[in-house]
């Protein structure tokens, strides 16, 4: 279910971007990639946009019992499989091009400042290709600059531009 989630916001991603980036017939190759930027270098990606899971967090918010409790007691008892987590994502721009790069950052980070939820609760999402009801919800996660460089340092030392996001994966 996570790879769904994040699968669902690098075609979002991907959409708002080619519509500002794309020339000529580039079109054939993905914009933006799932993978873990630490097994790569600029070379071996093939996409200049990498989304790379960083952490989980438990979401202690929807596993109040209290709430649990109450919607058994309006919905029936529920066999219990949603999944309510939190999960800690960068999102990385590697290109030789470094005024691209910049370029595709600002634009991603104004992307999910204007749309920060996907998916269940919003009218006309029924085309997603997320799992009935589930619904997302994209902060960014401002980190230090002391945090930055421990990331990049376990991520092989090498410096790309990047924004860090929360992803709080909630079912109804």
């Amino acid at each position: 279910m996570i790879y769904k989630a994040l699968e669902h916001l690098a075609g979002e991603l991907e959409a708002s971007l080619a519509a500002r980036t794309r020339k000529g017939n580039d079109k054939k190759q993905p914009l933006v990639t799932i993978d873990n930027i630490a097994a790569h270098n600029t070379q071996s990606i093939a996409s200049p946009v990498v989304i790379t899971l960083l952490s989980t967090e438990e979401d202690t918010m929807v596993k109040n019992r209290f709430l649990q409790a109450e919607r058994e007691l309006l919905n029936g008892p529920s066999d219990n499989n949603m999944l309510n987590i939190t999960v800690n994502v960068i999102i990385s721009f590697v290109s030789d091009d470094y005024p691209l790069a910049l370029d595709m950052l600002g634009h991603t980070i104004r992307f999910f400042q204007h749309k920060s939820i996907f998916g269940g609760i919003l009218k006309g999402s029924s085309g997603s290709d997320l799992p009935a009801g589930m619904t997302l919800f994209i902060t960014q996660n401002p980190i230090t600059m002391e945090q930055v460089y421990r990331l990049w340092m376990v991520l092989g030392g090498k410096h790309y531009p990047f924004a860090c996001y929360k992803v709080q994966m909630v079912n109804p």
